[in-house]
């Protein structure tokens, strides 16, 4: 059984802003040119670590989408990241737009370069 559909959109986006706390941690994310969804802005939170080693944890997104055709809409994400390496979180999720679209984000954030790069696909 093949739950992926095809790819919809590469992400690349800035990480504009971040807020560390022993409680979580958030960030503010930019993208644009991503695909149907155009330019999306988002905040992002990274929940502490429920395993033993403290390198995987829930990860979360509320965002706000300005379509090409001018339409906007907003979405949630809900998946897990896990430390690949120092500085760099990999996320694995599924995002909802208000308007019924799902997709599968699988992205990296890389913090010394305050970036994010992944991919978007259909869920089947």
């Amino acid at each position: 059984m093949n739950v992926l559909g095809k790819k919809v959109a590469d992400l690349n986006g800035n990480v504009t802003s971040l807020n560390f706390s022993p409680e979580k941690n958030t960030a503010t994310v930019e993208e644009t040119d991503v695909g149907m969804f155009g330019t999306v802005i988002m905040t992002v939170t990274f929940w502490p670590p429920v395993d033993p080693d403290k390198k995987t944890g829930q990860y979360s997104e509320f965002g706000y989408t300005m379509r090409p055709d001018g339409t906007s809409l907003s979405f949630t994400m809900d998946g897990v990241w896990t430390e690949k390496d120092q500085g760099v979180w990999k996320v694995q999720g599924i995002a909802l737009a208000e308007d019924g679209p799902k997709v599968f984000v699988d992205m990296e954030y890389e913090f010394a370069t305050k970036s994010r790069k992944g991919e978007l696909f259909e869920l089947a």
